[in-house]
């Protein structure tokens, strides 16, 4: 094999796998934006049990949180059911929004996580 033949030979192989490569990559980055997320949904997820324990057991419960790794911040949202939607319907019906910032990629992203909660107002003893 002569020095023409192999530097073609690996001409060809860098253009067939430098595709290979590109995609690679790519796939990989969508891949980390996704654990970040995802990542994220666990700490909206954790702070809102938090807020549901801290009810429970009749303490404070935070509205916002600072959380250094990854760095993120929490806030946290009650709210009744809007006159008009479907949920108005149903007494004792309280919305919970939690949101999660974060700033990344040179912008600011957001995840919202919403639950709908039934909390009984207490009877009243006459």
């Amino acid at each position: 094999m002569t020095l023409i033949e192999t530097v073609l030979a690996l001409a060809i192989f860098g253009m067939i796998f430098s595709s290979v490569l590109i995609m690679q990559q790519s796939s990989f980055a969508i891949l980390l934006r996704s654990s970040g997320k995802l990542t994220r949904m666990y700490l909206l997820k954790n702070f809102l049990v938090e807020i549901g324990r801290a009810k429970v057991e009749d303490k404070p419960a935070p509205t916002k949180l600072d959380i250094k790794n990854p760095p993120t911040q929490l806030e946290y949202e009650e709210k009744k059911p809007a006159k008009g939607s479907s949920l108005s319907n149903f007494e004792d019906i309280v919305i919970q929004h939690v949101t999660a910032t974060w700033r990344g990629e040179a912008r600011k992203h957001s995840i919202n996580l919403i639950s709908v909660w039934y909390e009984p107002e207490e009877e009243k003893k006459e």
